[in-house]
């Protein structure tokens, strides 16, 4: 869980093993993370991030958002402890559809688009 993430690769690198992930619902990895591939963790708003200057907005992390990452870790969790977490397919087929090749396709694309 994070109040603001870039491309999270992290997370599509955990997609591409088949692995659950949960992550908060806001910035970029919204692209790609969804409910039917992941554990989005809701978020109810935004407050205005700070690292010794203003920097713009990020997510607003409440006890709403603290009480459902635990729900879903526990889930998660006692999913594997039972032996039932599957494989995430949907996870699979999103980092297939973001992989390092279609990335460099799609821009290679794009740039013959302009030209």
């Amino acid at each position: 869980a994070a109040r603001a993430e870039g491309w999270n690769l992290e997370a599509l690198e955990m997609l591409s093993m088949g692995r659950e992930v949960i992550a908060t619902a806001c910035t970029a990895h919204t692209e790609y993370l969804n409910a039917g591939n992941s554990r989005p963790i809701a978020i109810d708003g935004l407050e205005q991030a700070h690292n010794g200057a203003a920097l713009g907005k990020w997510a607003a992390w409440g006890d709403r958002q603290h009480q459902q990452l635990v729900a879903e870790l526990r889930e998660v969790h006692a999913r594997r402890q039972a032996g039932s977490l599957d494989r995430n397919d949907a996870g699979i087929a999103t980092a297939q559809r973001l992989s390092w090749d279609a990335s460099a396709r799609a821009l290679l694309h794009a740039l013959e688009s302009v030209t």
